[in-house]
């Protein structure tokens, strides 16, 4: 499996996987990647960071191919038949079965995180937990499937194309900060992202000291988990609340995007990108892994 960097079509990546590779599809972010290899009843996991399989997903058969989740959530897996298997990428196992013909659009994970399924010449809409059908779209499937975010096309405000300006003496943010966050006219919860912005919070306690000191950025580079960002204090604390790992609680801060004020559930930042893997995995909840501290 190699990748290359778009920036200079540099080689950011090559492992060996022994095998024939069947179908890949990688996280939003980059981080990781799921193979099918022939033959094979399992998933194997590429961490970019580790340029190394790091972990394996037991597959109830072989793979013929695989769909990731927009927003990262979840792979479709392609089995034999109609079958269709939905991995959690959070905790790299198969949490359950559905039932679709597999074409180039469909199945596919809408952005609240049900299903949308191929049964003939109808949709059907399965539930993200049950997996049983919802309802049912007739004649959907005659239909191209593809998700959108959608804004309404709204007139682009002037102020955004002014200059950023800082206060004397002050610091400019950093440059590797992460792009903003997308917010979607009808959603009520955006997806993990790695926005970088100040918050109006204090450190949690175990955040790693700011040290004003200019050193290697390959030093210092740190990596924060974060479970959830919302467009309510409400839903932010209760997706807080789902997670406590070896006795830390994430920390709810804010930032404001396109006039929207969002609360993100972050934990870190950590020393290196697999320590905080390993905190994500452990939380058992759905996370998103992102270079820098919040």
């Amino acid at each position: 499996v190699l990748a290359v960097r778009g920036r200079d079509f540099g080689k950011a990546l090559d492992v060996s996987m022994g095998e024939s590779v069947r179908a890949l599809a990688s996280t939003p972010s980059g981080d990781r990647i799921f193979v099918a290899l022939v033959g094979e009843e399992r998933l194997r996991i590429i961490d970019r960071f580790e340029q190394s399989v790091v972990g394996k997903v037991k597959l109830p058969g072989e793979a013929r191919n695989l769909r990731m989740d927009p927003l990262g959530r979840v792979v479709l897996v392609r089995g034999g038949g109609d079958s269709v298997w939905v991995v959690s990428v959070a905790t790299d196992k198969v949490l359950g079965t559905v039932q679709s013909a597999w074409r180039d659009d469909l199945p596919l994970v809408l952005p609240d995180g049900q299903i949308a399924l191929v049964h003939g010449d109808d949709v059907a809409i399965a539930n993200n937990e049950t997996f049983a059908d919802a309802r049912t779209i007739k004649n959907g499937a005659r239909d191209f499937w593809q998700v959108l975010r959608w804004n309404g096309f709204r007139p682009r405000s002037a102020a955004l194309d002014e200059p950023v300006r800082f206060r004397s003496g002050s610091t400019p943010p950093d440059s590797n900060a992460a792009p903003p966050v997308s917010i979607a006219a009808d959603s009520n919860v955006v997806p993990p992202t790695g926005d970088r912005s100040r918050d109006s919070n204090t450190a949690p306690r175990n955040a790693a000291p700011r040290d004003a000191t200019p050193r290697d950025s390959a030093k210092s580079a740190v990596f924060t988990v974060q479970f959830a960002a919302a467009l309510s204090e409400r839903l932010a604390r209760d997706a807080a609340a789902r997670v406590k790992v070896e006795g830390m609680t994430p920390r709810i801060s804010t930032t404001t995007r396109a006039g929207k004020t969002i609360y993100r559930v972050t934990l870190g930042p950590f020393a290196t990108h697999a320590e905080a893997e390993r905190i994500g995995k452990a939380s058992g909840q759905d996370y998103w892994v992102f270079e820098g501290a919040a």
